[in-house]
């Protein structure tokens, strides 16, 4: 993990702590709320996204990160898919879901 990305993980961490954002689920984003990626991909560009049937889309995706926000947070699709896990599935707060960001953040230094 490059120090941009560690800082990317590190300001995704704050954002999710911030309660700043209503946690949602199935959608990077919907009306009234985020998922835990839609997080990320407002603190790597706030300016993608765009409204799309039934909520909106950042850079053409819904329900999964575009290759740049991937990369800008230095994540893989493992990682994706356990952030999709936790958020929809497990039901984890944003909370919980920000200490396992901090964790991957603080163990790949």
């Amino acid at each position: 993990m490059t120090k941009a990305q560690a800082q990317v993980m590190k300001k995704w961490a704050k954002a999710l702590r911030s309660g700043k954002y209503k946690q949602a689920r199935g959608q990077l984003r919907k009306m009234g709320g985020y998922c835990c990626l839609g997080v990320l991909c407002d603190v790597v560009a706030p300016d993608g996204w765009g409204k799309c049937l039934g909520g909106y889309q950042h850079r053409g995706y819904t329900s999964v990160l575009g290759h740049g926000v991937m990369t800008d947070a230095g994540i893989g699709n493992v990682d994706e898919s356990c952030f999709v896990t936790l958020n929809d599935e497990r039901k984890a707060t944003f909370e919980e879901i920000a200490d396992v960001v901090d964790w991957i953040r603080m163990s790949d230094a």
